[in-house]
């Protein structure tokens, strides 16, 4: 069961690592976009303070223009565009130079997003590789377990032969037994038809006589 599980872990682990590298290759395109974004508003924020500049001139230029050609309205009308466009030059430098600082923000900010996006797929990768790596560890636990299974079945099969062994020597032995009864009855019968046989009825008088031999040398003393 643990290998099948470890098998579906691994498995899940690879689709989670494989959508980490997709999702790490996405950060990169947009970090370097974020780049590209950073470039242009650098060089929107470079412009602004040029086109700042020549208005402040063109104000400057225009406010002369109309005091020589209009001299009695030169302390009226003359004074409005020559405040207003340099001022307004003024602060369109001022916010080119926060759009360029922006935009070099921005620059190091997707420079700094397609690093770590860099990063990103190559942690996926090793992801899911550690994912495969599960995967197969999981698959040869699996294995491990069949083959554990098939040896307790092999396991047990040994020991219903040997239990069948066992019943076998038992009924061997019960039939020696019945063998060695045998035999005894047949001794028994072999000594009762033994006793009329001639070699017994010589034994016999060898023995008498052996006796009366013993007897007569107690006798002679």
């Amino acid at each position: 069961m643990n290998g099948l599980k470890n098998s579906i872990n691994g498995i899940f682990n690879v689709i989670f690592a494989l959508e980490n590298s997709i999702n790490g290759l996405n950060n990169t395109i947009n970090g370097i976009n974020n780049s590209i974004d950073g470039i242009n508003n650098a060089i929107y924020g470079i412009n602004n303070p040029v086109c700042a500049i020549n208005n402040a001139i063109f104000g400057i230029v225009k406010a002369k223009k109309m005091t020589l050609t209009m001299p009695f309205m030169a302390f009226l009308r003359p004074f409005i565009p020559f405040i207003n466009n340099p001022i307004c030059g003024i602060k369109n430098a001022i916010d080119g130079i926060n759009n360029a600082i922006y935009g070099i923000n921005n620059f190091i900010y997707g420079i700094n997003n397609a690093i770590c996006r860099i990063e990103n797929p190559i942690c996926g990768i090793n992801n899911a590789i550690y994912g495969i790596n599960n995967a197969f560890y999981g698959i040869n636990n699996t294995l491990y377990c069949i083959d554990n299974s098939i040896n307790g079945i092999n396991n047990a099969f040994y020991c219903i032969d040997n239990s069948i062994n066992g019943i076998n020597n038992a009924l061997y032995c019960i039939d020696n037994a019945i063998n060695g009864m045998r035999g005894i009855r047949n001794a028994i019968n072999s000594q009762i038809s033994f006793k009329n046989h001639p070699l017994r009825v010589f034994t016999i008088k060898l023995r008498d006589f052996t006796n009366t031999l013993k007897l007569l040398r107690n006798l002679q003393h």
